[in-house]
């Protein structure tokens, strides 16, 4: 009985988590959407949009991989964190390049340029490590530290980004509060 009321609790938890999550993103896009206005937003939404994609391409698969293979054999974890830390790395800077690369080619590629370029594909790499690290977790059924990072990375990216936002207006000031909670919770 015990391990089945562990199960919901931790099942409570993570539903309670994307809750929350859900409810200060929605806030969160009201608030902005306001800030920046409609030509800031659709950057922005690039922005992001680029971002997801390049961790979508850069994850291989290993996210799902990871938590598998550390559910059923513990000892992989230092493999795992290797792999993952090489491939965010490496295949997370080899994407951002080539999107870089791909907006110096032909700068109407992707509507995002100047600092909002940089700092989009500078996040590629971080966005990617958070991925594949908060997925290490779960393979260590470490549901409450999952929890507790994503909100935390979530209410630092808020705090930020209201602190910065009532003075300077524009999406590079998001992208950078984005890039520091992803730090704080990956470092």
């Amino acid at each position: 009985m015990s391990s089945k009321s562990d199960f919901i609790r931790k099942v409570l938890e993570t539903y309670l988590c994307q809750m929350l999550t859900l409810g200060i993103g929605v806030f969160s896009v009201i608030f902005f959407s306001k800030i920046l206005g409609p030509t800031a937003r659709g950057v922005l939404a690039t922005a992001m949009a680029t971002i997801t994609l390049g961790v979508q391409f850069g994850n291989i698969g290993l996210h799902a991989s990871n938590t598998y293979f550390i559910a059923k054999d513990r000892t992989l974890v230092q493999v795992a964190v290797a792999n993952t830390s090489v491939i965010a790395v490496v295949l997370g800077t080899l994407i951002a390049v080539v999107i870089w690369m791909g907006s110096l080619v032909d700068s109407t590629w992707l509507p995002v340029n100047g600092r909002v370029l940089l700092l989009t594909v500078f996040l590629i790499p971080f966005a990617l490590a958070y991925l594949l690290f908060q997925n290490i977790l779960l393979g260590l059924q470490q549901i409450r530290i999952y929890n507790t990072v994503e909100m935390i990375r979530f209410v630092v990216f808020i705090f930020i980004c209201s602190l910065f936002v009532f003075g300077i207006r524009n999406v590079e000031i998001i992208l950078v509060a984005h890039f520091i909670s992803l730090f704080l919770v990956l470092y």
